[in-house]
């Protein structure tokens, strides 16, 4: 991954308490194998809604990007 930030939604989890914010995130910290796309357009959908609530069992593992709708360029 390059050596770069991204503006994003990250959701988190410390001490079971859920907690989500818009964020500078490193590129370094995406997990291994996941595709870097800039993203020109995106959408909130309903699985993301329920995601940023914070609702049990959505999110499988933190932390999380929420985001499944997007148009964009894969860069990596």
């Amino acid at each position: 991954m390059p050596n770069t930030t991204f503006r994003g939604l990250l959701a988190t989890q410390q001490d079971g308490k859920f907690h989500a914010a818009i964020q500078d995130i490193p590129a370094e910290q995406l997990p291994a194998g996941d595709v870097l796309i800039r993203v020109a357009y995106s959408s909130l959908n309903y699985k993301d809604g329920l995601a940023v609530t914070g609702r049990p069992g959505v999110i499988r593992s933190f932390p999380m990007i929420p985001g499944v709708d997007l148009a964009g360029a894969v860069e990596e």
